[in-house]
């Protein structure tokens, strides 16, 4: 990054379920550490649930942001579903809002919803994760110069929580193991997977498909879904008539227990109607992905599911009640039998072929500087319009707290203040921090005085 684009003046104010376990509570996290390591200023405001096991991040410093100061001009970015809500925070001027967000099923065909409009209307900016989500975005009705694409940085780059990669597990004794991790809900078509796998391997007793699945927690009938998810299962088991194994698993563990569960996995497999962490988080643990066209990487080495644009059904009563969002929205769906050719595809694959694909698609996650570089560029770009639109005028100074002697009769003090002084003429906001007493006459020289007047300021 250059000179100009490798800081953000004043706060970023962000508003993101910090503390969910949620795509969107990975993607603050990873985005706001990220930038707060490049020295900008962060101020969080959390909402949602406080999910337990969020384990794989320095949770000690995203809690430290919620007391951060806010100093103008500030930079509100929300990383959520588009709301009117979220402006009802008060932020000083100058401020500019940015929607950082994403619709579950627009790199399929679906329009983001009309009411999402309105919330467009009021911010600045709208960052979305990939093309051909901007392509609907913009057919929508949302302005082509409101839109960035900015990628979260991954959370499990240059993780010092995390083991280093695994290989993948095998040996005679050792099922092939499909893995998928979700919130249950139809935009996953766990349907056309659990049909797909127990149609292709119906009497085959080294394979399994896990299933790490919870549930939606706004569903006005609570313990339907989970009923929903079991008969689902049972029934495509009788319609089958096969013996393939599927594994269950309901228990919320730790994000460290994600990683442990990739590890064991031959591969993953996602079905979703969107780009969705655990198969990013399965590239970077250097296991082979399977998913439809157009989500994420969604090419080679990963084995793609093909999609027709015509395979869809409107969504209904029932449907709506686990996406109430998509209202008016159809379903985009996937033929059983693309789901099997592409899973026979990937366990019919050589071990070395698996690890050299797998190797080959975790290089092209995005690094976390590539990340860092598209938002602040994204926010500078931002600030720009906002300023020749409201002629606003941003400043770029920075807040310094400099810890030393300064008044006393030694070099190192000396130094101290040369420096100070220079600082506080550039315009920068300086705190000074003193060790030891004065022992320099400071009456009526101006520059010393300068000293005092930003001494524990």
């Amino acid at each position: 990054m250059d000179k100009k684009t490798d800081t953000v003046p004043g706060t970023i104010v962000w508003i993101a379920p910090f503390y969910n376990r949620s795509g969107y509570g990975i993607g603050a996290r990873s985005m706001a550490t990220a930038l707060y390591k490049t020295g900008a200023r962060i101020k969080i405001i959390p909402v949602n649930e406080v999910a337990p096991g969020i384990d794989d991040c320095d949770m000690d410093l995203i809690w430290s942001l919620e007391k951060t100061p806010i100093v103008p001009p500030v930079t509100n970015i929300i990383t959520h579903v588009p709301s009117m809500n979220w402006f009802k925070i008060e932020l000083p001027d100058p401020h500019i809002h940015i929607m950082d967000t994403m619709f579950d099923s627009s790199v399929q065909g679906n329009l983001p919803p009309a009411e999402w409009m309105k919330v467009f209307e009021k911010v600045d900016q709208v960052w979305l994760m990939v093309e051909p989500e901007k392509e609907k975005f913009i057919a929508a009705g949302l302005p082509v110069e409101k839109i960035q694409l900015v990628r979260w940085p991954h959370h499990w780059l240059d993780n010092p929580l995390l083991p280093s990669p695994c290989p993948e597990p095998s040996g005679q004794d050792k099922p092939f193991r499909f893995l998928s991790i979700a919130m249950f809900q139809p935009r996953r078509r766990w349907d056309t997977l659990i049909e797909a796998y127990l149609e292709e391997f119906k009497e085959n007793d080294k394979v399994e498909l896990y299933l790490k699945v919870n549930y939606p927690s706004w569903h006005c009938s609570p313990g339907k879904p989970r009923k929903d998810f079991h008969e689902l299962v049972r029934s495509l088991k009788g319609k089958t008539g096969s013996k393939a194994k599927i594994l269950i698993d309901e228990e919320i563990g730790t994000r460290l227990g994600i990683v442990a569960l990739i590890d064991s996995c031959n591969a993953y497999v996602s079905t979703d109607t969107a780009t969705t962490a655990p198969a990013s988080e399965a590239r970077v643990r250097h296991r082979m992905v399977i998913i439809p066209w157009g989500l994420g990487v969604g090419m080679p080495p990963d084995q793609v599911i093909p999609v027709d644009p015509d395979a869809r059904i409107p969504l209904n009563d029932e449907m709506l009640q686990y996406q109430p969002h998509h209202q008016e929205a159809f379903m985009p769906m996937l033929h059983v039998k693309d789901v099997r050719e592409a899973m026979r595809a990937v366990y019919e694959m050589t071990l070395e072929k698996r690890k050299e694909n797998s190797i080959l698609s975790a290089s092209i996650v995005p690094e976390t500087k590539q990340c860092v570089a598209e938002a602040i560029d994204a926010i500078h770009m931002a600030w720009q319009i906002k300023n020749r639109t409201d002629g606003i005028q941003i400043d770029s100074s920075q807040r310094i707290k400099w810890e030393g002697a300064q008044l006393t009769s030694h070099s190192l003090a000396l130094i101290n203040r040369e420096l100070c002084l220079q600082l506080i003429d550039a315009g920068h906001e300086v705190s000074i921090i003193r060790y030891e007493e004065n022992d320099v006459a400071f009456d009526g020289d101006v520059r010393f005085e300068k000293i005092v007047a930003h001494t524990h300021k």
